[in-house]
């Protein structure tokens, strides 16, 4: 852009109480230049709002350009988002998911890079190159377009600007810059030593960054020589010491604020909550933005993981939870207050007699380095016309199974078709983790046993099952992995009280499991390997683990009511067509026939 002019030609034309020269001032050039340089006061000489500039040169940008990719939709939180951004330099953005708070970014950091592109260096980060490549990054992408000053090189997730010269460089533009993985408490390298007159860093996901990338932001790049420094950062909410909570911290301390509380002052500037319960689809009653929250969503989270975890918190409240600082995916008094504890009492039945289908679920002793081998067993039962599973036992089996020879597999298979004998347990209804052992073991079991028993795997990605009863989401739509999906899926269920009857030691070992550092990572719930919980010096959760197979076979089976049934595996059954045959014949049959 050049110096405004100051004597009329043919080609110049007023605009905003000032005259501009059409051959080298755009229309967005114009929207810029008040929104950024314009020293008058906003509504002098027929000067608009920053803001109003702002939103002009967007919709110039994207909303009305024939090159753009895509547009900028404007809704409540975008505005108030964009407003933050514009008149504060320190600025958190604490959001529940999907609230567009990457995307906003995204756009201010464009825009302030094309009001002043000889002089503006904007850094982004997350929680990796990769997942900024999924989020903020993403955007910046979409959002570049044919015409606008820099040059786009994807594979180093840059746009280089001009130099003083009008010569393309690395200087200015935007940069995206993954952390070093420093200590928390260092300062991170590869945020230090980077000047530029205008310096605006763009944080995506803190909450997930070490602290050693915002301590170099407020030290290093702070006290810079470049003539002004921004800092945003948009996560959503988790712990008080994690970087996001550090640069939130209300001024007045966090016993200042309560979930009533929509924004406050920070020691540097402010912090603005987004709950999903005041999204624009709630406020309007209607999913006009299909990308933010809406009630059904929310009503599902609600009752898988509770309006008081602290899931629901960071991810649909966008508030910091007052809770431990380490939640564990299930809690004693969550189990507790379900009832879980406690048998279903005689009384609860109304002197019916329900139908029972036995089931049960083990963890042989050598999967994923347990120690010992549980089976949990127990009834699924109708319950006042819900299904209910009813906990009835355990068997923890300590002898020579957990001894290194080359006959346990074939034991630990002899004392579960033993166990189902004894307990009038079908094959089929029975199910076992093979994760360590994987598919040798299973062909024991097959041909020692039953091709009926049920292999379940920890391991991998998540299945296609619905994720409970009231939400119909594809568990690979909502959990990281597999393991993931099989432990946290039981949570609405046990909410309605659809599990009874927990041993003491069994209840524990549930709760000693806790989310992955990253609860959401990639956008999807994550609970902590086992290899975590034994660097906290937890045992392996065998008895737990059994349990969740246990679940899994009830599951699976369309034991559990309104639960969508998993396709069966036909290359699990010894001569499928026979069997069907089989079914067949039964079914047209007058005669009623009994199987060993």
């Amino acid at each position: 852009m050049s110096n405004i002019i100051t004597s009329r030609t043919s080609t110049q034309f007023d605009r905003y109480g000032m005259t501009w020269d059409r051959k080298v001032w755009s229309p967005l050039d114009v929207e810029l230049y008040c929104y950024l340089k314009d020293t008058r006061n906003e509504g002098e000489g027929g000067r608009l709002t920053r803001w109003d500039h702002y939103r002009n040169a967007v919709d110039l940008c994207w909303n009305t350009n024939p090159n753009s990719n895509r547009k900028v939709i404007w809704n409540d939180w975008s505005e108030e988002m964009a407003r933050a951004m514009i008149y504060n330099t320190y600025v958190s953005l604490a959001g529940c998911a999907s609230s567009g708070k990457s995307d906003c970014l995204a756009v201010y950091g464009l825009i302030s890079y094309l009001a002043a592109p000889q002089e503006t260096k904007v850094i982004l980060s997350s929680t990796s190159l990769a997942g900024a490549r999924l989020r903020v990054w993403k955007s910046v992408s979409e959002l570049w377009c044919k015409g606008l000053p820099g040059k786009m090189v994807p594979s180093r997730g840059m746009i280089k600007g001009y130099n003083s010269n009008g010569e393309i460089c690395d200087e200015t533009g935007l940069q995206l810059i993954a952390p070093s993985g420093s200590a928390d408490q260092d300062l991170d390298v590869n945020f230090i030593g980077i000047k530029q007159k205008r310096l605006i860093v763009l944080l995506d996901e803190l909450t997930d960054l070490p602290l050693g990338v915002l301590n170099s932001c407020l030290t290093n790049l702070e006290g810079g020589k470049q003539l002004s420094f921004d800092l945003k950062a948009a996560s959503n909410p988790n712990l008080y010491t994690d970087a996001f909570g550090v640069l939130s911290k209300p001024k007045a301390g966090w016993n200042s604020v309560t979930t009533d509380d929509r924004r406050w002052e920070t020691e540097r500037g402010i912090c603005i909550r987004f709950d999903s319960e005041k999204s624009p689809n709630m406020i309007l009653g209607e999913n006009k933005y299909p990308w933010l929250p809406d009630a059904e969503s929310i009503a599902a989270a609600k009752h898988d993981f509770g309006e008081e975890s602290r899931f629901f918190y960071r991810m649909y409240k966008a508030m910091w939870f007052a809770d431990s600082a380490d939640e564990t995916i299930y809690s004693e008094g969550e189990l507790i207050k379900s009832r879980c504890d406690q048998p279903i009492s005689d009384d609860e039945y109304k002197g019916r007699d329900p139908q029972r289908v036995a089931c049960a679920g083990a963890d042989p002793a050598y999967t994923q380095g347990g120690d010992r081998f549980p089976i949990i067993y127990g009834d699924v039962v109708q319950l006042n016309g819900i299904s209910v599973l009813e906990v009835k036992g355990m068997n923890i089996i300590k002898d020579d199974v957990t001894t290194e020879n080359s006959s346990r597999s074939y034991d630990a298979v002899k004392y579960m078709s033993e166990f189902c004998v004894n307990r009038n347990i079908s094959p089929e209804r029975f199910g076992y983790d093979m994760t360590g052992a994987g598919i040798p073991f299973r062909d024991i079991v097959v041909a020692q046993w039953s091709s009926l028993p049920m292999g379940v795997n920890f391991g991998g990605h998540a299945s296609k099952l619905q994720i409970s009863p009231v939400d119909k989401r594809k568990g690979s739509e909502v959990y990281y992995n597999r393991v993931s999906e099989i432990w946290a899926r039981m949570k609405g269920l046990i909410r309605e009280g659809r599990v009874r009857g927990l041993p003491p030691e069994l209840i524990k070992e549930i709760c000693e499991r806790k989310w992955h550092k990253n609860m959401l990572t990639g956008g999807k719930l994550r609970i902590e390997s086992k290899v975590d919980m034994k660097k906290r010096g937890m045992p392996s959760p065998d008895v737990a683990d059994a349990f969740f197979v246990l679940c899994e076979v009830i599951i699976r089976l369309g034991l559990m009511g309104e639960m969508e049934e998993i396709e069966i595996d036909k290359r699990s059954k010894d001569g499928w067509a026979d069997l069907v045959a089989m079914h067949d014949m039964i079914a047209l049959s007058d005669q009623s026939l009994t199987f060993d």
